[in-house]
């Protein structure tokens, strides 16, 4: 009777064992997955900021053209009204 009393006990402790990995796998996986979506949201939130950079970029390129050119239209001006 004692010898299974004994096994039952180490079976419980195998169970528990078990059930302790199982569990730590679940935990994982689950802090993994939400690592990459935060990861991803990252990424997503960073690549939209760098495209409006790059169009912000583009239109201070543009209006400095402008202003140079228009600069060089009102220099002709001035000059052909001297």
């Amino acid at each position: 009777m004692y010898i299974i009393i004994i096994f039952c006990h180490h079976l419980n402790d195998l169970f528990t064992f078990f059930y302790s990995i199982l569990r730590y796998d679940h935990v994982s996986r689950e802090h993994n997955n939400a690592r990459e979506a935060v990861n991803n949201e990252f990424n997503q939130i960073k690549n939209e900021q760098l495209r409006r950079l790059e169009i912000i970029s583009v239109a201070i390129s543009s209006l400095q053209k402008l202003s140079k050119d228009n600069l060089e239209e009102v220099s002709k001006k001035d000059e052909n009204f001297v």
